[in-house]
């Protein structure tokens, strides 16, 4: 009798397996909802009516803004922050998950005060089909950078945080806003 329990437990344990994995496809056939396809893509390749080209060029360029060094239990300290995107062509686009757009471009990210924090090569992100929002997350030598990029009237503006435990620097956590930025609720 515990011997066909067993059997009973295991069969019906079996038919609820099939039940949910199908349920995770869809009754018709599509790849589980999981399943997230990558590719290159051409630099003029359009994506929903956007190339990459377009996308890079809408965000070269330097790019400045007010930049707040956070010093813990002292006054904070004012700089600016100059973050400096270039078009490299020797990487190719990625289309992410069909619907996230990925290029490589050069960074140089100086402070007015400091000098240069970082120089190398970085992903920037955006949804693909636009040419209003991009992002970069950076994990450098000195700081890392989560920088969000807003196209408004035709400009860049640029807000979001940099981490440092680089002795050298006033503070561990600095905040940067461009003005249109920081009024939308921009830099972190």
């Amino acid at each position: 009798m515990a011997m066909r329990s067993a059997w009973q437990w295991c069969g019906w344990g079996g038919v609820l397996l099939i039940a949910v994995v199908g349920c995770l496809g869809g009754q018709t056939g599509q790849p589980l909802s999981s399943t997230c396809v990558n590719r290159t893509l051409e630099l003029d390749e359009a994506v929903q009516g956007v190339t990459a080209n377009e996308f890079i060029t809408a965000f070269d360029g330097v790019h400045v803004a007010p930049l707040v060094w956070n010093v813990s239990g002292a006054a904070s300290i004012e700089d600016a922050l100059t973050l400096e995107l270039r078009r490299r062509d020797d990487t190719a686009p990625l289309l992410e998950c069909g619907h996230t757009l990925e290029v490589s471009m050069d960074l140089a990210l100086t402070t007015r005060d400091y000098g240069v924090l970082e120089r190398r090569g970085v992903v920037v992100r955006g949804d693909a089909g636009q040419l209003e929002e991009a992002s970069i997350v950076m994990h450098g030598e000195r700081v890392t950078l989560e920088a969000n990029l807003e196209i408004t009237n035709g400009e860049v503006r640029i807000s979001g945080t940099l981490e440092t435990s680089d002795g050298a620097l006033p503070a561990t956590r600095a905040t940067f806003a461009s003005a249109a930025a920081a009024a939308a609720g921009g830099g972190g």
